[in-house]
């Protein structure tokens, strides 16, 4: 008689089994035999049939009874009490995922399961294999005609290998039924083949390797008893550390059978012939792995052995034979292999069966979705069954050698569930045209929709993983198993969806959360997480530190809310930072937050890595979506390091890089790179352990966050605490004490050693005094001597007697001043009057500085002076000077001031009696600030115990304050109060500068409100715009550094990369007026910015307190910039022509937009960015006197599409690091790179990296530097931008303006933007129309404090005014040698009476001032420009181009303000009488002579 195949498979259990479980889905209610949408559940009707042979029942007590038949947890299965060898189970598919931690226990517990699993016309593939390919279980196939024997088959593989089977079965019939003693034979070891093996499948079976088969599974059964203590053991091993995945499945790994064990291998063999070894008419002999179709075909088809493979077979059977063998068709090249034993996996089976004229391999794997599900589509990297094919032909490659020439594809057919719950299928139609398609190798994902009928169309969909880029975000595969495993109560918002550029961030995505949570909470006053689950994918801003904030306010938030993280750092990035701390192609990730999210103590957080351990990230899914309160699951998936992936955010991601992936989550997990764990708070409450181990290592980061857990139980409420005072003279007090048994020590220590002992002590601002130390210790060394060096600050004076040779290298500073590092050393040297005190010491001094650097007798007064004063004091007290002459280098000799230090040193050794000394190999290519950086630990140095230091107000390493720039900070003092302070023997009033990173200028009212707190709170109550579009905080004490800087990061901006030798802010054109392509432009700038970001966690850790979940205390590397960073910094500006605001020609980097017009439908004519022109090589810094420093603008280098920008700067970049001058900081600009190897050089090598040319440069022109003031309308009608002026940038309340208040009330209301502008002006952006009452409200406020009347045609200020621009100088730049901000718009408000008289008050003049040669207000592309040389008196500069094209030429040196105005009143006056039809001043003075 004939029986549907669920009627079959429940026959079969009856004749097999005692016990029989049905678990139908959990989340689901599931009457007897009725499954989803009212059909009848497949699962259900193989219990029924059953129950009809045997009495369904069970032997755990975890039940309840639906119907009068028995609905089981998962539970059920883990009861290790029953007879492993008379149980079956019969689910339903969506139950598979649930049950699946319980298939590993029985794996491991060697129980004898056989699960029956159908979903009725579905195939089988995606999160069900990847749950299982890892479980240690045996998978099985059946098609319609093969259900029954593959039953039977399963059966008998349980009994034999005692291990669980799941087979998964097809809607088929049966035609008999199977005899009882038939079965019980059959499960008993066949003694001989009963049929040949086809040798288009697996490897032939000789009778010799049969009769092997035997004895070795009569063995095997021998050795499973002798085993059973030590499987046990392993068991209890397991149970110790309270997880189902410490024990790794050997038999998943998908590998050569040669290297996965006896064991493994066994298990096939054992399964595979239960599947060959029929008897009677009654069974059919079936393969595990089988080819059908032409003798010669050249692609095959790899597909499992399903219902829809069995169709696509039939398809090419039928053709087969109604076609000759002459007739070429698509099926005539196409085979099929069906995969009918997926589990175990042998790799040679594969490759046996593919006949030897195939090239190509096409994996077709199938999926479901609902009827309005059509944009969900699964990861391009590929299901399971693709990546065990692609490994296997790569396997079979390397070792048994397979041909080369066979390559893989992907191929992904849409199922799609019809409205009325019908389970859809492949039909006919669809199965011709998907053969049609592989046999043109156009893979495509095919859509079949069921919405009527069960028949099916399939319709193309272009897309392919092999022959075209894939777009798809690194959360694409956990985002498949959040959908698998919570279906339709998914809440899923995804950060990384391609929305506005602003709203790609965590930040936005969990405020759309909250929403949503609300509105639910509101329509479903009682929902729970059991209901619905919100889960937030976040995005790309996670890789810079404003995501931090987006999880700190998701993890304090309380809120039903989980995120994932999902980090895609390569394993050589990982292997780079755990063994040798190098430089790799990596992109660091967020593996951090995990050990971050677990401080908070109240959120579910779980690490995992779902190609390594599959259920065990499903299980962490699962529980931190019953988690009440939110949760973070950091999730890992490698890319290669080939992989364009690391650059850019839509990659393609190929079948290697699949692999890789695979194999790259396998071993970070075995290696301990990557730790897989679950930390559930709940549990505490119940008094279990929160933490789970689910890897076998554990990190040290991790380690000591247990460690710590477990001990804040006994000391809390037990620190004592001091009050501050009490405490900062406590640790004054152990310092001292610490510092004094260091010395002697240290002492002691050199009297131990061999050598004569020889001290250097340096002073130096820039490092080369340090490095001239540090080499002369080295060659010390070499001939004996116990050399050591340091800085003259960190020495004290009254040891120097004990120290019998001391050599002193000294920089000059400012007007022959000490080095920052030797003030207080020669202050306290300087107060020493004892004669004699230092008659055992001799000592040397060479000194370093430059003769013209102030002009006249000026430069040799104070060239080396301070070199000098040392010398003539130490001989004062009684030294003797092994050289007569002070040792100097002069920075105006041709090779700087190496040629007078390879001198002076060979007169030293000579006079120590050392003879020739051999120089230290590669001295010059290791300058000291590099050696800073490489011995920082990426920028880490001492930073944090500095910041602990309360007994000084500054940081006590020099080298500490040299990193601190890298993370946006800079050691100043109060100069103002220099002398008093002196006089009072005090310290200097130290405070830091804290500049912040705010890419284009762009920021929210919210942070500028949390700006403008932070300086009062923490500042000096005033903030300042810089001239490079970003916030800078002045008077920070040391004690509120990390408290602003985490409030600030808080605020989601950060600091780090905003000083120090790397990319800074990204400059943008703000371009109000045109939003569209302003925000294109916009978005370039903040990911190039995010891109050329320093990568190390030293920011995090230093002052966010971040810990490290996995890795050592140190795992960063520097993929870009590498250990030494750039020689010096380095500036990128983008620029919208005609407005040249942002200074392009001044910038090391510049990109030029470049728009071009094309014709839409119906002739409209719009234009779009076509690219940018590249400039390189601009630079403003300069030291006076010196020839080898100048400022220089930049040229164009080529044209570069907007694909290509970023590419092209990491390029240029790549070649500024490797061939910048890093001997002479002076000298260390791209700038000079550029002019030192010609720009043809330049390019080339550009170009060389890149490897395509760059294309021509497109033609542009710029018409100005300045701001559009006042309002500018916006193309939204309801939104226009009002421009303040701000002068000078100086954020602050005076009588006369109390602007700082204003823009706090307007921060308050506005909800637009705010766009710092590069002449730090500030344009409020998207203001709301009149008629809405913030509109209204917005303008009342510009009103009401005459910010309203700042526009050009005002007439408040000055075109000369309005065109002002100032550093920030005096007194708190440790740089300056005059007033800037402080003075400039004192000398306009004078200018104003000449300009006035000359009829010019609103003419557009450009007028910039500059406390120091440096420039930061770029002042040498200015029509009329300051730099100061000494308080009051400035270098003038005249004719810099309008639009910034120019340089300005130097006029008159050491100008005062009487000479300034004598000079350009006049010029005023000419200049508005002989002046051309729209000249502009600057070109006015060089047509007239003025300058040259």
């Amino acid at each position: 008689m004939e029986k549907v195949q669920e009627e079959a498979t429940g026959v079969v259990a009856t004749l097999a089994s005692t016990v029989a479980y049905y678990l139908a889905p959990t989340l689901l209610q599931v009457s007897v035999g009725v499954g989803v949408g009212g059909e009848e559940d497949p699962s259900a009707v193989a219990a029924a049939a059953y129950r009809q042979h045997a009495t369904l029942h069970t032997t755990s007590p975890t039940h309840n009874t639906s119907g009068g038949h028995v609905v089981l947890t998962d539970s059920t299965l883990t009861n290790t009490t029953t007879t492993p060898s008379a149980e079956v189970a019969f689910v339903n598919g969506e139950t598979l995922l649930e049950i699946t931690p319980a298939l590993y226990h029985a794996a491991s517990v060697e129980r004898g399961l056989v699960v029956h699993v159908c979903n009725s016309g579905q195939s089988f593939g995606g999160d069900d294999l990847f749950a299982l390919r890892e479980a240690g279980v045996i998978v099985l196939f059946s098609d319609r005609d093969s259900v029954y024997d593959t039953a039977i088959s399963a059966h008998i593989a349980a009994l034999r290998t005692k291990r669980p089977v799941v087979h998964f079965f097809a809607n088929a019939t049966i035609h008999d039924v199977v005899d009882p003693a038939l079965l019980h034979s059959l499960a008993q070891p066949p003694q001989q083949p009963t049929h040949p093996t086809p040798t288009t499948t697996d490897t032939p079976t000789t009778e010799k390797e049969t009769e092997s088969e035997s004895k070795s599974e009569n063995k095997s059964e021998n050795k499973s008893e002798s085993k059973s203590e030590s499987k046990s053991e392993e068991a209890a091993t397991t149970a110790k550390f309270g997880s189902l995945y410490l024990r790794t499945a050997v038999a998943l790994a998908t590998i050569d059978s040669s290297a996965i064990g006896r064991e493994v291998e066994q298990v096939f063999r054992e399964v595979s012939s239960a599947l060959r070894h029929g008897s009677g008419s009654d069974r059919r002999a079936l393969e595990p792995v089988e080819y059908i179709g032409p003798q010669q075909p050249t692609t095959v088809l790899v597909v499992l052995a399903d219902g829809n493979a069995e169709l696509l077979e039939r398809r090419i059977v039928t053709d087969l034979q109604q076609h000759t063998t002459s007739t070429t068709t698509a099926t005539s090249r196409i085979g099929i292999i069906k995969v009918r034993l997926y589990r175990p996996w042998v790799t040679h089976t594969l490759a046996s069966a593919l006949p030897s004229s195939v090239t190509r391999v096409a994996v077709l794997e199938f999926f479901v979705t609902g009827h309005n599900s059509q944009s969900y589509l699964p990861s391009p990297w590929g299901g399971p069954l693709y990546l065990d094919v692609v490994s296997s032909l790569k396997e079979g490659e390397k070792q048994h050698g397979s041909r080369t020439d066979v390559s893989a594809v992907l191929g992904r057919v849409r199922l799609v569930q019809s409205q009325q719950q019908q389970r859809p299928r492949l039909d006919d139609q669809a199965a011709d045209e998907i053969l049609l398609t592989v046999d043109g190798m156009s893979f495509s994902d095919f859509t079949v929709s069921t919405a009527t009928t069960t028949t099916a169309t399939a319709t193309l969909q272009s897309s392919t993983v092999t022959t075209s880029t894939v777009a798809e975000p690194l959360s694409g595969l956990y985002v498949d198993v959040l959908h698998q495993a919570f279906g339709d109560k998914l809440r899923l918002i995804s950060a990384e969806e391609p929305t506005a550029a602003a709203h790609r961030t965590t930040e936005y995505g969990y405020g759309f959360a909250l929403s949503k949570l609300s509105e639910l909470k509101k329509t479903q006053p009682q929902s729970s997480k059991s209901q619905q689950s919100f889960w937030l994918v976040g995005g790309k801003d996670l890789q810079r530190d404003e995501g931090l904030a987006a999880v700190h306010h998701v993890l304090a938030s309380g809120e039903n809310i989980n995120l994932l993280v999902v980090d895609d750092t390569p394993i050589q990035a990982l292997r780079a930072g755990e063994k040798e701390r190098s430089v790799s192609a990596s992109v660091v990730g967020k593996k951090d937050l995990g050990l971050y999210a677990m401080n908070y103590g109240k959120a579910y957080v779980a690490s995992v890595a779902l190609h390594s351990s599959y259920m065990q990230a499903t299980q962490a899914m699962r529980e931190a979506a019953n988690f009440e309160g939110p949760s973070l699951i950091v999730a890992y998936a490698p890319a290669s390091l080939s992989s364009s992936a690391l650059s850019h955010p839509t990659a393609s991601v190929s079948a290697s890089a699949a692999l890789s992936s695979l194999k790259d989550s396998k071993m970070a997990v075995d290696e301990g790179l990557w730790p897989l764990y679950r930390w559930n708070p709940a549990l505490e409450a119940k008094g279990k352990e929160p933490f789970q181990l689910d890897s076998e290592r554990l990190r040290h980061q991790l380690k000591q966050f247990l460690e710590r857990q477990n001990l804040l139980s006994v000391i809390v409420n037990e620190t004592p605490r001091l009050a501050p005072h009490l405490a900062g003279s406590l640790q004054s007090d152990v310092q001292q004490v610490h510092q004094s048994n260091v010395a002697s020590y240290q002492r002691l220590a050199r009297g131990l050693k061999a050598g004569k002992p020889l001290l250097i002590l340096y002073a130096s601002d820039g490092g080369r005094a340090q490095d001239c130390a540090r080499r002369l210790a080295a060659e010390g060394f070499k001939v004996g001597f116990n050399a050591r060096y340091t800085a003259l600050d960190d020495f004290v004076v009254a040891d120097l007697s004990q120290e019998p040779t001391v050599v002193f290298s000294v920089s000059t500073a400012g007007q022959g001043e000490f080095p920052v590092n030797g003030v207080e050393f020669w202050k306290s040297l300087k107060g020493t009057t004892e004669a004699g005190l230092f008659a055992s010491v001799n000592f040397a001094v060479f000194g370093l500085g430059d003769s013209h650097y102030w002009p006249g007798d000026d430069g040799l007064k104070y060239f080396c002076k301070p070199a000098i004063e040392l010398h003539e004091k130490m001989v004062e007290l009684g030294a003797l000077p092994i050289l007569e002459q002070v040792g100097k280098a002069d920075d105006q000799d041709a090779d700087g001031h190496e040629g007078a230090f390879g001198t002076w040193k060979a007169e030293f050794w000579k006079a120590l009696g050392a003879g020739e000394v051999e120089p230290e190999q590669g001295a010059t290519k290791l300058p000291a600030d590099d050696i800073i950086k490489i011995e920082s630990n990426y920028l880490r140095g001492t930073i944090t115990e500095g910041l602990l230091d309360a007994s000084r107000g500054d940081m006590p390493s020099e080298r500490d304050q040299k990193l601190l720039k890298f993370h946006g900070i800079y050691q100043q003092d109060d100069r103002d109060l220099r002398e008093s302070r002196r006089k009072q023997n005090l310290e200097k009033a130290f405070i830091f500068m804290i500049r912040m990173r705010a890419p284009g200028g762009v920021v929210t009212p919210t942070q500028w409100l949390v700006t403008d707190r932070l300086s009062t709170e923490y500042g000096n109550s005033t903030y300042k715009l810089t001239t490079r579009q970003t916030f800078q905080l002045h008077g920070v004490v040391k004690r509120n550094v990390k408290n602003t800087i985490r409030d600030i990061n808080i605020a989601l901006m950060d600091t780090l990369a905003a000083c120090g030798d790397v990319n800074r802010n990204v400059m943008c054109n703000p371009n109000p007026d045109r939003p569209g392509l302003h925000a294109e432009v916009y978005a370039f700038a903040r990911e190039l910015s995010r891109y050329l970001s320093p990568h190390t966690r030293a920011y995090h850790e230093i002052w966010l307190d971040e810990k490290m979940v996995a890795g050592e205390a140190v795992q960063d590397v520097e993929p870009l910039y590498g250990p030494t960073y750039l020689p010096r910094k380095f500036k990128i500006g983008v620029a919208v022509p005609p407005s040249n605001d942002v200074d392009i020609f001044t910038n090391d980097l510049g990109f030029i937009a470049i728009e071009e017009e094309v014709e839409q439908k119906g002739g409209v004519k719009t234009k779009r960015l076509a690219g940018y022109n590249v400039t390189v090589g601009g630079g403003m810094g300069m030291t006076f006197g010196s020839k080898k420093t100048y400022p220089r603008t930049a040229d164009v280098l080529g044209f570069c599409t907007p694909e290509q920008a970023i590419d092209v700067a990491e390029k240029v970049l790549l070649v500024q690091r490797d061939h910048g001058d890093r001997t002479n900081r002076k000298h260390a600009r791209l700038k000079y790179t550029v002019d030192d190897n010609g720009l043809e050089w330049f390019k080339e090598q550009v170009e060389a990296r890149l490897g395509y040319p760059l294309g021509a440069i497109r033609p542009f022109s710029f018409d100005t530097t300045g701001d559009r003031l006042g309002w500018t309308p916006s193309t939204d009608p309801n939104r226009s931008h009002f421009c303040i002026f701000i002068e000078n940038g100086r954020i602050s309340d005076k009588p006369a303006l109390a602007l700082r208040t204003a823009l706090r009330e307007l921060a308050s209301i506005h909800t637009g933007e705010f766009r710092i502008t590069p002449n730090q002006n500030l344009i409020v952006s998207n203001i709301k129309s009149e008629q809405e009452a913030e509109g209204r409200a917005v303008r009342d406020l510009l009103k009401k404090y005459g910010l309203d009347s700042t526009s050009d045609s005002s007439g408040k200020f000055s075109g000369l005014r309005l065109h002002s621009m100032a550093c920030v100088a005096l007194p708190t730049c440790g740089l300056a040698f005059a007033e800037s901000e402080r003075y400039l718009p004192t000398l306009v408000t004078r200018l104003e009476t000449a300009i006035t008289e000359a009829g010019l008050r609103d003419e557009a003049i450009t007028i910039r001032m500059s406390g120091c040669p440096n420039g930061c207000s770029r002042p040498y592309v200015a029509e009329i420009a300051f730099v100061g040389r000494a308080p009051g008196y400035y270098n003038m500069y005249l004719g810099g181009a309008h639009n910034g094209t120019r340089l300005s030429k130097l006029y008159k040196e050491s100008v005062n303000e009487e000479t300034i105005y004598g000079i350009l009143g006049p010029l005023f006056k000419a200049f508005a009488k002989e002046r051309e039809p729209d000249e502009h001043f600057g070109d006015f003075v060089i047509r007239k002579g003025v300058v040259r």
